[in-house]
């Protein structure tokens, strides 16, 4: 039968009442997972036929969604919500299925014996035992290779990794040898603006997933607080420094390339090579000097960036349980003297 527990606690114990809802549906035994979606208990069972059924937990009507040994379920081993949908893990094809109105789709793995991670339709699973969902992510445990592996959309990545680039074409960076669309101050200061939008939007709606107002960071599923308020910073300072040349002469072209570190760093240790600690009025003072034997050192120069597609660092051949690591000894206990020997 299925029952609910109403629990309180008075600061020192917890106490339940069990309250009876309805029972089992026909045919349905030794339920093994269950999961409430949407108003419906979604039951797992063995039996003649095993597989899944919906409750309604309103009528108490019970519907057969899916039978074991037929093409859409194997054998079915867990269930859980997911979005609108409902999701199942179907140990007898080791795949991860959705159940979609009246179809049933795949969304993960092969339905051959492996432990392959990647793309959902290259991976494979060895005995798919049980799921949950958190969100849009998917955590599937493997009981025959002992580990747990997630499913998640790559969209929002994808989206990220797009607003992203904006920071790359607003500076020119770019791979080596390849052909660049040189963004003037203008163009790069409203692609700065849109990352900064972007990254603001994300963190907000992590704020409200999480119901906090405070700062996030890493551990909360987005960027630091520091990288959104350096992003700022970068925004803010295009701004002034397009409000400078305006007031000078705004036709003056700026190369976007001179705005990284690798070139302000150059004119800073110029500046700073006589005194260490200068003034306003000596920065002031020595800044055309800085200017002119920056100039004089410019060439034609470019930075690379070595980067290779695989690790550099090698995994260990074999893994040591932790058990198998030697402990610590306690140590002996100590002869104490008497009253008389003291």
């Amino acid at each position: 039968m299925l029952s609910t527990v109403d629990t309180n606690s008075d600061g020192v114990i917890m106490k339940g009442v069990v309250n009876h809802i309805a029972n089992y549906p026909t045919n349905v035994r030794e339920v093994t997972c269950m999961a409430l979606h949407e108003n419906q208990a979604y039951m797992v069972h063995n039996g003649n036929p095993g597989g899944l059924v919906t409750l309604d937990m309103a009528t108490g009507v019970a519907v057969r969604k899916l039978t074991n040994g037929t093409g859409e379920c194997t054998l079915c081993s867990s269930v859980s919500g997911y979005g609108e949908t409902v999701i199942f893990c179907d140990s007898g094809s080791n795949q991860v299925k959705e159940i979609i109105g009246p179809s049933v789709r795949v969304v993960a793995g092969t339905g051959q014996i492996g432990n392959d991670n990647g793309p959902c339709d290259k991976a494979s699973f060895s005995q798919l035992f049980s799921l949950c969902t958190e969100m849009k992510n998917i955590f599937v445990c493997d009981a025959q290779t002992g580990c747990v592996k997630v499913i998640t959309d790559m969209k929002g990545s994808v989206r990220f990794l797009t607003h992203l680039k904006l920071l790359y074409q607003a500076f020119w960076v770019h791979f080596k040898h390849q052909n660049v669309e040189r963004a003037n101050l203008e163009e790069a200061k409203d692609m700065v603006r849109r990352l900064s939008d972007y990254l603001h939007e994300t963190v907000r709606s992590v704020q409200v997933i999480l119901d906090t107002d405070r700062q996030l960071n890493g551990p909360d599923g987005t960027i630091s607080s520091k990288t959104l308020k350096s992003v700022d910073m970068i925004h803010s300072e295009l701004g002034y420094l397009q409000s400078q040349i305006t007031s000078v002469n705004s036709s003056i072209p700026i190369n976007m390339l001179s705005c990284l570190t690798v070139c302000v760093e150059n004119l800073h240790a110029l500046g700073h090579f006589k005194c260490q600690l200068p003034t306003m009025l000596e920065d002031a003072r020595n800044l055309s000097n800085t200017v002119y034997e920056g100039i004089k050192r410019s060439v034609l120069w470019a930075a690379y960036y070595f980067t290779h597609p695989s690790v550099y660092y090698t995994f260990p051949e074999k893994d040591m349980p932790l058990s198998s690591l030697s402990a610590m000894e306690h140590l002996k206990p100590k002869a104490l003297l008497s009253k008389d020997q003291e």
